[in-house]
């Protein structure tokens, strides 16, 4: 097969000069981040013997991590291999000191929550390090459909082994050690991203933005964050509304099958769609996000386990596709120069949408039920389909 005349395969993908080696290496970091959480919270807790500095450790790890576009803004002016070296290793100074504080006894909460915001503003921003090369290594869009598909599938997958490996970790050792795993993973993976990726050494010469708002400027970026930020909305009330439901069932533990179902219909929905070649636009996405809003809504109506379970392999097979959409619309919206940093941005909006969605949803499963919670994630999901049609 010719690489120029047909499209490439996942393994063609991956044969790409530099590919294999900087996919490796950010695959090592984004296995760090999703182990960070878990490994984390129960350093604080067991350390503290409080799960509200816990939580607010793993808050202030993730609210300053908003910084992301800054950092993304360096990496698209400076070049990504000082700045992405420069803040892995910083981060990987950070873990380390949080588990030297665990295993040296320490007990004082806000040595843990200073260090934990040092974390967050420290973190490097290596999903649209990775999605920006592969968008400099495929430019026809079929290809960088299927390259995104890959990256998000891999990216889903490490979502249910890193909390694994935390409790794993935590159980034959402790906590901190764990968060000692993280901090390995982090600093290796990302020196070696820095530097496996081509032209990593070099400044970008493209044009880039000159003031604050950036890509925020273009009308098209914030259409595509405002129905990342929708998702991110949704898929927390499904995550909270989903524990709640196992919960009022009186199994709990079931929470865990169905949250995991939802993930690998995610990576069986992201390979397929990659198969098809076709990255699609607005119409596709907007599509997308009705059978997403669909899936949520019948979530919080259908009873039962067995209805719940399909309701959540719907959410799940388009969850990866639109994201692949979407990232491949923002790619080209903007030039070269920038992609990092819209990346970055759709990145922080599903972020703080996740954020909102887990407190509204929280707020809702406390004072009225898991149903309430889940229809939500619904309404914000359809409210936001409104305004994206009305602006298409």
């Amino acid at each position: 097969m010719s690489d120029t005349d047909q499209n490439l395969t996942y393994l063609g993908l991956l044969r790409l000069p530099g590919a294999l080696a900087a996919f490796t290496a950010s695959t090592l970091v984004r296995l760090a981040y999703t182990t960070l959480g878990l490994a984390l919270l129960l350093l604080v807790e067991r350390q503290t013997g409080s799960f509200a500095t816990a939580g607010g450790a793993v808050g202030l790890l993730s609210l300053t991590s908003v910084a992301m576009p800054l950092k993304a803004r360096l990496i698209d002016r400076v070049g990504l291999c000082v700045v992405l070296t420069t803040l892995g290793l910083g981060l990987a100074a950070a873990l380390a000191g949080l588990a030297a504080l665990g295993w040296s006894g320490v007990s004082s909460s806000p040595a843990y929550l200073a260090l934990s915001g040092v974390a967050g503003l420290l973190s490097p921003p290596v999903g649209p390090v990775m999605r920006s090369l592969w968008a400099t290594l495929t430019p026809r869009a079929p290809d960088r459909g299927r390259a995104y598909s890959l990256d998000a599938v891999s990216e889903e997958s490490l979502f249910v082994l890193g909390p694994l490996l935390a409790t794993g970790i935590a159980l034959a050792s402790s906590p901190a050690a764990a968060l000692l795993v993280c901090a390995a993973f982090m600093g290796v993976g990302s020196v070696w991203l820095a530097r496996s990726r081509p032209g990593a050494g070099e400044q970008s010469s493209a044009t880039v933005w000159g003031d604050l708002l950036g890509p925020l400027r273009v009308p098209g970026v914030r259409w595509l964050m405002l129905g990342m930020l929708a998702v991110g909305v949704a898929l927390a009330a499904v995550e909270i509304g989903v524990v709640a439901r196992a919960a009022e069932s009186g199994r709990p533990a079931s929470a865990g099958v169905l949250l995991a179902a939802l993930s690998l219909a995610s990576v069986v929905g992201g390979l397929a769609w990659g198969r098809l070649s076709r990255p699609g636009g607005r119409s596709t996405l907007l599509g997308l996000l009705i059978l997403m809003t669909v899936g949520v809504a019948l979530a919080a109506l259908l009873p039962g386990r067995p209805l719940l379970l399909a309701a959540l392999v719907l959410i799940g097979l388009v969850l990866a596709p639109s994201f692949v959409v979407t990232y491949v619309m923002a790619d080209d919206l903007v030039r070269e120069g920038v992609r990092t940093e819209t990346n970055t941005w759709l990145g922080t909006a599903h972020n703080l949408g996740h954020a909102a969605g887990a407190s509204l949803a929280g707020v809702l499963v406390q004072g009225a039920s898991a149903t309430a919670g889940l229809l939500a994630g619904a309404v914000v999901l359809a409210a936001a389909l409104v305004v994206l049609s009305i602006r298409s």
